[in-house]
């Protein structure tokens, strides 16, 4: 009877000891929920593998154990770099190829190299919409680039056109990435490298430098412009008030001389003779002013004549 109490006694202790060890292991089971985002990362929530929460926040939150829920962390705030360039299928058979190649508008090759900076902006889009994004992504950048290149001319592709490419394949492709659901936010597209091929390098240097120059000469020239434009139009101002001045002084002298005439006319109608005679003196004296001049008055000659008799 002894070793059979001591046996009970035994199991019930070991009774007692598994199901201590199964709570254990159970509360461990449960506490296995609990978890902890960073401040950079923001938390999506699964449930049998559906979202059912998308945006859980930086801090200590608590799930259902696996296999029921879990948990995906993915860094929201981490500006990610995508470097691309553009191989064809031959170019990318060779070892030493480096850089890409495209075709541009007026038939030109232009090698290209691309720095490309995303973060996630949906992180159920981006751990559900793709198994790849970085791949779908580098894809949608290298269409567009191939579309965009062979719209426009490679002078312009070399010089002045390099802000609006990287403002266009930005919106393009942020355009495309949002109508696939690929939950990427583009930061930047920065064109590392764009150049000729190494063979025609030279040749496109010496137009660059030809372009510059003509540049220069351009603004030297919109300077001297500038320049000269303000005195010309100062001069151009003082000509018209000189010549408005000019013109009052005729107009003005003209209506003098317009007022004289009728005033002498009024004379004239009054007494036409002594009119006459006065106007003519005077314009015989105007015109002979250095000749020696007698006047002579017929009627007094001739009024002394009759009285010597």
């Amino acid at each position: 009877m002894s070793e059979e109490k001591t046996l009970k006694h035994t199991f019930r202790h070991a009774r007692k000891i598994l199901l201590a060890s199964l709570a254990l292991l159970f509360l461990l089971y449960l506490a296995s929920g609990i978890y902890a985002l960073k401040p950079e990362q923001t938390g999506v929530l699964m449930r049998f593998g559906k979202i059912v929460a998308d945006d859980i926040q930086p801090g200590i939150h608590y799930h259902l154990p696996w296999p029921f829920e879990s948990v995906s962390r993915p860094n929201t705030r981490e500006i990610r770099s995508l470097e691309l360039t553009f191989r064809n299928d031959e170019a990318a058979e060779e070892d030493d190829y480096e850089g890409g190649q495209l075709l541009t508008g007026d038939e030109n090759i232009v090698l290209l190299t691309l720095l490309v900076q995303y973060t996630i902006k949906s992180p159920a889009d981006y751990l559900t919409g793709s198994e790849y994004p970085e791949y779908i992504l580098s894809r949608l950048i290298q269409a567009e680039s191939v579309r965009l290149f062979a719209s426009m001319y490679i002078d312009d592709i070399l010089t002045t056109g390099r802000n609006s490419i990287q403002s266009e394949l930005k919106q393009k492709v942020q355009k495309s990435s949002d109508g696939i659901g690929l939950g990427i936010q583009l930061v930047s597209v920065q064109m590392q490298a764009v150049e000729p091929p190494p063979r025609v390098a030279h040749s496109f240097k010496d137009v660059a430098s030809a372009r510059e120059d003509m540049h220069k000469m351009l603004q030297k020239a919109n300077g001297e412009r500038n320049r000269r434009l303000p005195e010309a139009r100062a001069q151009a101002e003082r000509s018209i008030k000189e010549s408005e001045a000019q013109a009052s002084e005729m107009i003005e002298m003209a209506r003098g001389d317009a007022e004289k005439f009728l005033s002498v006319w009024d004379e004239y109608r009054k007494a036409r003779s002594v009119t006459a005679h006065r106007i003519y003196m005077e314009t015989v004296e105007n015109v002979l002013t250095r000749v020696k001049k007698h006047i002579v008055n017929p009627n007094a000659e001739r009024k002394a004549g009759n009285g010597m008799r």
